[in-house]
């Protein structure tokens, strides 16, 4: 900003001089004021921009940021769902179970019933063989009992039948 001190003597009594030197003090005012004006009209301007970008990248990231809490939200969702499953899981799981130790108990309970025919079909086929064998030694077919595998015991024990059980029961050819 450019100052002018001028003082203009007055010429018969004509003050347009001093007008014009007022009027161009006042203009480099204005100029100055004006160019500090667009100055501050640029500095605005690019604060403006600043701004402009600002709030765009402002609005980009609450884009991310919705997009985030819509993903935490799906995830959430997700995480819900798999919990659901663990604990459907988990009954099946314990269902299952049960069932398994129903089926053991019930096969522990089979196999005890098994055992028990098993031990009846045993005395049941031991009977029935030394009662065979009693049954030839006393109609004196001693070649059937030697295919059975008893010549031992009649030949040392022809007259006596108790010695025959007794032997059956040692010696089983089984």
């Amino acid at each position: 900003m450019i100052q002018l001190n001028v003082n203009v003597p007055l010429v018969n009594g004509d003050t347009s001089l001093q007008k014009l030197v007022d009027n161009i003090q006042l203009l480099t005012k204005e100029d100055s004021s004006i160019e500090k004006i667009k100055y501050k009209m640029e500095s605005l301007e690019e604060q403006v921009a600043d701004i402009v970008v600002r709030v765009s990248k402002c609005e980009d990231q609450a884009g991310t940021v919705e997009d985030v809490l819509e993903k935490l939200n799906r995830l959430s969702e997700s995480i819900d769902v798999l919990q659901e499953d663990n604990r459907s899981i988990r009954e099946i799981e314990r269902n299952d179970v049960t069932e398994m130790r129903d089926m053991l108990e019930s096969l522990n309970i089979e196999s005890r019933g098994i055992m028990e025919r098993v031990e009846d079909m045993d005395k049941m086929s031991t009977r029935y063989v030394t009662c065979t064998c009693f049954y030839l030694y006393l109609s004196e077919n001693y070649n059937q009992l030697r295919m059975l595998g008893y010549i031992k015991c009649i030949a040392a024990n022809r007259n006596n039948c108790m010695d025959l059980l007794f032997c059956f029961f040692i010696e089983d050819p089984c």
